[in-house]
């Protein structure tokens, strides 16, 4: 068993309250406060890039049916693949610049067995300066695009999707493959008009 003299047990107790006394004290202290926070910094450009843009626009879909109000979009041109020079060029078009646009083919893509999704492979982009641009790639931004009629805001989309069932496409109960590319779902978007 140890023996400490009574020096070593005053300088050990002494040790103990001069260091732990202190931290039992600051714990049972008021919390500080924070300081004020710095007030960030806001990028106006950056801030009007995510603000979203309304354009007054005609959608027309395969059954011919047609509505009007507007797009609400994020962007406010798009990046296009044209071959108007015989050689393909991707081109940077402004929507302010747009008469409309038109999907004229879709290409199929089967992501399942006997489901194919079918995205337009062939636009038309009339300008407002009435020269007509061919883009044999699909446009992205235009797939699933929001659309505001009045206060609801619905969702349309340019392309589609169609299954095989006994050989024939669910859709229009045809047989031929290449049906679809021609002729998408009645509910597709198949032209969107910039009312100006």
């Amino acid at each position: 068993m140890l023996k400490y003299n009574k020096k070593q047990v005053s300088l050990y107790l002494y040790i103990m309250f001069a260091v732990i006394l202190p931290v039992a004290d600051n714990a049972s202290a008021d919390p500080r406060h924070p300081d004020n926070p710095v007030a960030p910094k806001v990028d106006v450009n950056e801030q009007k890039d995510k603000e979203k843009q309304n354009y007054q626009v005609s959608l027309i879909n395969a059954r011919g049916e047609k509505k009007s109000g507007s797009l609400v979009l994020t962007f406010d041109s798009i990046d296009v693949n044209v071959s108007d020079t015989g050689a393909n060029e991707i081109r940077k078009i402004s929507l302010s610049s747009i008469d409309s646009i038109e999907f004229i083919r879709w290409k199929g893509t089967e992501v399942r067995k006997n489901v194919f999704m079918f995205h337009p492979s062939q636009i038309n982009i009339l300008l407002s300066d009435k020269k007509t641009l061919e883009c044999r790639s699909n446009i992205k931004q235009f797939n699933k695009i929001s659309f505001r009629d009045g206060k609801r805001i619905h969702i349309a989309y340019a392309y589609f999707f169609d299954y095989r069932e006994n050989n024939v496409w669910r859709n229009s109960g045809q047989a031929d493959m290449l049906y679809p590319e021609t002729n998408p779902h009645e509910n597709t978007v198949v032209r969107i008009i910039f009312n100006r």
